[in-house]
């Protein structure tokens, strides 16, 4: 599926959780910006969840809160400008907490009192354990708003659950919820500043749109890149048809005869026809050819490797996962 201005959509998601990670915050608002032009928000959505998952947590829960009441493409763009700097301040600790805790399970049995004994000590490792056996993730989650007062404080991790049918994810988003409850203090609501009008410009043209490549570091491992640039781009008529993006469909479907097709690619396509472009314009989303490189050894960089958040969690992490499991086993007493 092509982009808005012909980057692989998925592609899109993972550059945007990468320049999250890095704290390239112009960027990030770059591919955001893209997702929303392609009339993609779900896609957004899905990938501003994992991101906070990985990166932000529980900690952060005011942030995911802003996301899901941002009324405007502009606010959601301002949050996503202030990630990187949010994710720079304390990255890792609680997120791994999660990766933990969904890791070792539950209790074979439910104990109410060690449960209320764990969220008196703000303890969300013992209070998830003792909550119960084979609790599906969206029960752990109902459990967990019977002890407060205002499960209003849960609404964005409710409907971030609602964004996928992975068990995996839905199960990091209940781990979530518990660190929630068993904070100490919960932060203000958080308030996106203004943004930059320079950084959400749209230009005319394909081309001059593309202000960044997509490198293979911004990738996980295994992932194949397209690199048949002619697949996509034959005549402007068959590359409205295959983008499949909902920003080329609603295009598509406005096109009757043959003079609405000349009236329209006359407004999207004012440079050359994408067909005929140079080599060094295509690779800016489809290389013409590539080769393998060694990935990074170090662990701050493994963890990208967990985006899809497989039930393993990578056989690059396996011993190391397995050595903080055997590390949190079941709560003493």
């Amino acid at each position: 599926m092509l982009t808005r201005y012909l980057y692989d959509c998925d592609e899109v998601c993972y550059a945007l959780i990468d320049s999250l990670y890095r704290g390239r915050s112009k960027e990030a608002v770059f591919w955001a910006r893209e997702l929303l032009l392609s009339k993609e928000p779900a896609v957004l959505d899905r990938t501003v969840v994992r991101a906070w998952l990985l990166f932000l947590g529980a900690s952060r829960i005011n942030w995911l809160d802003a996301w899901f009441s941002a009324d405007s493409d502009i606010v959601r763009l301002a949050l996503i400008h202030e990630f990187g700097p949010l994710c720079k301040r304390g990255r890792g600790a609680l997120p791994m907490k999660m990766f933990v805790m969904c890791g070792r399970g539950f209790s074979l049995e439910q104990d109410i009192d060690k449960v209320q004994e764990a969220l008196n000590k703000n303890d969300a490792f013992s209070f998830y354990w003792w909550s119960g056996f084979e609790k599906a993730p969206s029960g752990l989650l109902e459990f967990v708003k019977g002890y407060v007062d205002d499960p209003g404080i849960f609404d964005s991790l409710t409907r971030a659950m609602g964004l996928y049918t992975v068990l995996s994810l839905k199960s990091l988003l209940a781990a979530a919820a518990v660190q929630v409850l068993c904070m100490k203090s919960y932060s203000d609501t958080y308030v996106a500043g203004d943004l930059d009008k320079d950084l959400i410009n749209v230009y005319d043209g394909l081309k001059v749109n593309r202000a960044y490549a997509i490198v293979e570091t911004m990738l996980p491992c295994r992932h194949v890149r397209a690199t048949q640039w002619d697949v996509f781009c034959k005549s402007h008529k068959e590359l409205i048809r295959g983008a499949g993006s909902l920003f080329w469909k609603d295009v598509d479907s406005q096109i009757v005869d043959d003079e609405s097709l000349e009236r329209i690619t006359g407004e999207l396509f004012p440079e050359d026809c994408p067909d005929e472009w140079s080599i060094k314009d295509r690779a800016i989303s489809h290389p013409d050819k590539f080769s393998k490189y060694k990935r990074h050894l170090k662990p701050s960089y493994r963890c990208k490797l967990l985006w899809k958040f497989t039930p393993v969690l990578r056989a690059e992490w396996s011993v190391r996962i397995e050595a903080l499991f055997k590390a949190c086993s079941a709560p003493e007493n």
